[in-house]
C-alpha cells in the first residue's frame, strides 16, 4: 500500500502526512465500503472531515477473481482461516484489478481543509494511517475496494468454520462463573487442607514457544523478545522468594495510608480476625477486604500480612484468610514455573485489560485448582452486582487471578513501554485510535 503511493508522490506528500499521522493528528477512522472517512486535527478548533472514496470492483470482475480464487484449494484454506496469501495478490492482477492505486487521481478525495492541494497533509495522513489498518487487517485491501473475500467465498457455497474466526474480546462477564443463587452458597466453612505444589513443572519455555516473533500489533521492536524477558525476570524473582531471597515487605512495598488502616489490616497475629473477602467489579477493580470503604486503600498491606503468615500456624486462622494463604503461595509456585497465561478482556468502562490466570493445559495445575477451590468458602468472593453481589462459582481461578493482577507488577522489569505496561503494569488500553482496532 504504501509501496505504491511511494511510486506516485512525486511532490513527497506521503513523508508530510506521516510526520503529521505521527503526532496524533488522526483522530477517527471510518471504513465503510469503499468510503474511508476521517477526523483529522489542524489548526482549527475544530477537527478537519477527510472522504476518500476508492474506486469499487464490478461483479463480473469479482466474479473472474473468485473463480481464480477457488481453483486454488491451498488458498481457499489459508482464506478460511482468516489468512490472505500473497498469491491472492497476483491471481487479481491477472484478472486487471487494481488492489494498489496507480495513479492518486485513483481516489476521489476530499477534506474541510482550505488546502487547494490533493491530497493535502490531512488526506495524506488518513492515507498513510490506512497503512496501519491493513498491516492488521490485509483483508482491507479488498474491503476498500467494496469486496468482503469471505462473505463471498460464502455466496459461493464454501463457509467459513466458526473455530476458524476471529474471536471477539471477551468480557469480564463472560469468564468469571457465577451462583444461580445467594442460596447456592454454602455458609459453612470449609475443612482446610495444605495444598501439594511439588508436582508442578517448569512450562516456561514451552509457553514462550507459543508466541510467534514479531506479532504484527506491536510497533515498539519484537514483542516476542520483551515478553520473554519479562516471563524470565517474574519466574526468577518468585524463585527468589522461596529462597528467602525477597521478603514480602519488598514484593509488596507500603504505598501508605492511614495508622487505622494498617493496624486493621494487619502484621501476622492481627490477620487472624480479618474477613479476607473479595469484592470486585466490572473494570477489575478489588476491595481486598469486601469492605467498600477501603477499596481505595493499600491493599498492599493486606497481602503484605498474608505473605508474612507462619505456614505452621495457618490452620488457627479464619478459612478465608488460610484461603488466600494458600491461593497466594500457588500464585508464586504458578509463576515461578512460568504457568501463568495473560488473557485480554474487555472491562465495562470501555478499556482492554490483560487478565493473568493459570495455564490449565497442564493438567496438575488443573489439579491444583481443583484443590484451591475446596478450602475456600463459598462467600468469600463476589462481585459487586446490585446492592448484594453475586457469589463466584470458579473460585480458585478468580483468586489466583486477582493476586497475579498485584504480583506480576512487583515482580516484572521496571521499565515498560505503552503495551508491555498493559501485561505487566496493570494499564488500561481502549484501542480506539487509528491503527488500533484489529
Amino acid at each position: 500500500w504504501l509501496l505504491s503511493l511511494t511510486h506516485i508522490d512525486y511532490e513527497n506528500r506521503i513523508p508530510r502526512g506521516a510526520t503529521y499521522a505521527r503526532a496524533g493528528a488522526v483522530r477517527e477512522i471510518k471504513i465503510k465500503g469503499n468510503v474511508i472517512s476521517a477526523k483529522v486535527e489542524g489548526r482549527r478548533p475544530r477537527p478537519y472531515s477527510v472522504n476518500i472514496i476508492v474506486p469499487p470492483f464490478f461483479p463480473e470482475d469479482v466474479d473472474k477473481l473468485l473463480q481464480g480464487i477457488m481453483a486454488r484449494p491451498d488458498i481457499v484454506s489459508k482464506l478460511l482461516k482468516h489468512e490472505l496469501d500473497p498469491e491472492v495478490m497476483d491471481i487479481a492482477s491477472e484478472c486487471g484489478l487494481r488492489i494498489f492505486p496507480e495513479k492518486w487521481t485513483d481516489f476521489k478525495m476530499q477534506c474541510s481543509c482550505p488546502d487547494w492541494a490533493v491530497p493535502c497533509k490531512h488526506l495524506a495522513a488518513v492515507i498513510y494511517m490506512m497503512s496501519r489498518e491493513i498491516d492488521n487487517n490485509p483483508f482491507l485491501v479488498f474491503t476498500i475496494h467494496n469486496v468482503d473475500l469471505l462473505e463471498e467465498l460464502k455466496k459461493r457455497g464454501v463457509t467459513v468454520d466458526e473455530a476458524a474466526k476471529v474471536a471477539a474480546v471477551p468480557s469480564i462477564k463472560d469468564v468469571v462463573e457465577f451462583r444461580k443463587s445467594a442460596k447456592e452458597a454454602s455458609k459453612d466453612a470449609p475443612e482446610f487442607h495444605r495444598i501439594n505444589f511439588s508436582r508442578l513443572s517448569d512450562r516456561l519455555d514451552v509457553l514462550l514457544m507459543l508466541l510467534p516473533s514479531d506479532p504484527t500489533f506491536d510497533l515498539n521492536g519484537d514483542f516476542k523478545e520483551q515478553y520473554s524477558s519479562q516471563m524470565r525476570k517474574i519466574s526468577g524473582n518468585a524463585v527468589k522468594f522461596f529462597e528467602g531471597k525477597l521478603t514480602p515487605e519488598r514484593l509488596f512495598p507500603s504505598r501508605m495510608l492511614s495508622n487505622e488502616y494498617n493496624e486493621y489490616a494487619l502484621s501476622g497475629d492481627s490477620a487472624v480476625s480479618l474477613e479476607s473477602d473479595l469484592l470486585l467489579d466490572w473494570n477489575m477493580s478489588y476491595s481486598p477486604d469486601g469492605k467498600e470503604e477501603f477499596a481505595d486503600a493499600d491493599d498492599n498491606a493486606i497481602l503484605r500480612g498474608i505473605a508474612g503468615i507462619n505456614p505452621d500456624f495457618i490452620p488457627d486462622y479464619s478459612p478465608s484468610v488460610a484461603a488466600l494463604h494458600q491461593g497466594f503461595l500457588a500464585s508464586m509456585h504458578l509463576m515461578a514455573n512460568g504457568d501463568i497465561a495473560p488473557q485480554v478482556v474487555r472491562l465495562a468502562d470501555g478499556n482492554y485489560a490483560v487478565r493473568w490466570i493459570p495455564c490449565t493445559v497442564d493438567p496438575e495445575v488443573t489439579s491444583l485448582l481443583e484443590s484451591l477451590d475446596a478450602i475456600i468458602p463459598d462467600t468469600m468472593i463476589r462481585f459487586r452486582v446490585g446492592k448484594s453481589g453475586k457469589y463466584v462459582k470458579n473460585k480458585a481461578e478468580v483468586l489466583i487471578s486477582y493476586l497475579l493482577d498485584k504480583l506480576v507488577p512487583e515482580l516484572s522489569l521496571a521499565a515498560h513501554r505503552p503495551l508491555t505496561g498493559m501485561f505487566f503494569d496493570s494499564k488500561r488500553y481502549a484501542f480506539d485510535q487509528p491503527g488500533e482496532r484489529e
